[in-house]
């Protein structure tokens, strides 16, 4: 004779087979689409290829030369250290604009000037259907493939955002943060030097990027305002 306890653990033990079976299709049906997918989308092939390997591979122990007078190699012993030692090459490689006067360009005549600022709902709209969800999400942790979910919610609070910000010129400071990853290149790990680094910012703020951007561009070509001599990076 069966008691309560042994009832309840027979339904356990159903619920948990069935429960396995679940997961273990879904599990099955995701690789199938990720192995579909690896033309159009490698990213999320090497990402879950990566999930899988027990052994990690961040950034190794760097070198790095002492500043305490004796000038000698060191290797970093903590991440606060590696991301000062990168922190260090990254800013000696900037690029800094000479100081000096601006060279002066010749003004072109235009008969109408640029007032219209006001950005519609269905701009933004556009933009959120045209995500590009396999990019990563900046220091605010919105990623793309979330935003893009909930476009039909959203659009209409940013869009009063948007045209907040440029009505009274000034971003949130969120949107001037962002977020430093350091990808390695090739060559040994431990040099700095083979090291480059990504800047991941919000999402949000390049949407209202790409919208200046394509309001600045159209004005610019129908008056023809660039010079003959721009081939590119417009």
């Amino acid at each position: 004779m069966e008691t309560r306890d042994g009832k309840k653990y027979i339904e356990y033990v159903r619920a948990r087979n069935q429960t396995k079976k679940i997961v273990r299709k879904a599990k099955i049906q995701m690789e199938k689409e990720i192995a579909k997918d690896v033309k159009t989308n490698p990213k999320k092939f090497w990402q879950y290829a990566n999930s899988k390997r027990k052994a990690k591979s961040g950034i190794s122990e760097l070198k790095y030369t002492s500043q305490d007078g004796e000038q000698k190699i060191k290797m970093t012993c903590s991440d606060k250290e590696k991301a000062e030692v990168l922190a260090n090459f990254f800013s000696s490689v900037f690029t800094k604009e000479p100081e000096g006067e601006i060279p002066n360009i010749e003004k072109a005549t235009v008969n109408s000037t640029w007032k219209d600022t006001h950005i519609t709902k269905k701009e933004v709209l556009t933009i959120l259907e045209d995500l590009n969800v396999n990019r990563s999400s900046g220091p605010d942790g919105l990623h793309p493939k979330a935003i893009e979910e909930i476009r039909e919610v959203i659009a209409e609070p940013l869009t009063i955002m948007f045209n907040q910000s440029l009505l009274e010129g000034k971003v949130p400071e969120a949107w001037k943060l962002g977020k430093i990853v350091a990808l390695f290149k090739k060559g040994v790990k431990s040099d700095p030097g083979n090291y480059r680094h990504v800047s991941l910012t919000s999402v949000i703020c390049k949407i209202m990027d790409k919208l200046v951007r394509n309001r600045i561009v159209h004005h610019m070509k129908i008056y023809k305002l660039f010079s003959k001599n721009q081939f590119g990076f417009i």
